[in-house]
């Protein structure tokens, strides 16, 4: 016979069960997975995470508890005719939430409410993008044991990226955007039956910082294509 209760660890984590309920804590503590500022409190209908409460502080610690009931009649107790609905509320470096009789399943229900603190604070904002140059070049993209030497024609768009804000100043930011019509082919992943064949990279976007100027983003586009053959050969 199977015991009403036991207790089990698996890493960071602590698992008491007693009966059809389970209680698991989850912890870190001065580690690289204490990277958030958040805090949530949340009551679920969907009979997994039936209660769950998460607090986090960058560099310090995050903790969960989670009480999964595997029973509907415990929330149907305290909750009644609105046991089938979700409780919740969270808040985090980005923005709160709270809701308050939701179920996803019947579409828009009960009461939200969403604040980013960018429209709180910073107000309305606005996304603008220049181009503010054009260039187009030739490179040739190596063999290898797979594919023959070839070359292929490159667009290279330098985009300036401004999001202004009603009450803080802009942010603008340099991208270059470089393309190829025909792609660079290189074998699928191969991590699903629609990604098993050959694939091609057509366009990859890169940071101001991360290169230096139109050609060496031509250059750094070959060096990631030839990577990617390299990364998953036929």
């Amino acid at each position: 016979m199977f015991k009403d209760w036991f207790v089990h660890r698996c890493d960071n984590r602590v698992f008491f069960h007693l009966g059809r309920k389970t209680l698991t804590l989850e912890g870190y503590a001065l580690s690289k997975k204490c990277n958030s500022l958040e805090a949530q409190i949340m009551v679920s209908h969907d009979c997994e995470n039936t209660f769950m409460f998460h607090v986090a502080i960058p560099l310090l610690f995050s903790f969960y508890i989670v009480l999964d009931t595997k029973s509907y009649a415990f929330l149907e107790k305290f909750c009644g005719k609105y046991a089938a609905r979700s409780y919740g509320f969270y808040v985090n470096r980005e923005s709160m939430r709270a809701w308050f009789h939701e179920n996803p399943m019947e579409g828009p229900t009960g009461y939200s409410c969403h604040l980013e603190w960018d429209r709180v604070f910073k107000g309305k904002r606005t996304d603008r993008i220049d181009m503010v140059a054009f260039q187009c070049v030739t490179r040739v993209v190596p063999g290898d044991d797979n594919y023959e030497s070839a070359m292929h024609n490159l667009t290279i768009k330098k985009l300036l990226h401004v999001t202004s804000y009603s009450r803080w100043k802009n942010r603008k930011l340099i991208r270059y955007e470089v393309e190829c019509a025909e792609g660079v082919p290189h074998p699928g992943k191969g991590t699903a039956s629609y990604n098993c064949g050959e694939d091609s990279t057509y366009s990859i976007t890169f940071g101001a910082g991360q290169v230096d100027g139109p050609l060496d983003a031509a250059n750094k586009f070959i060096e990631e294509c030839m990577q990617t053959r390299k990364k998953y050969p036929l």
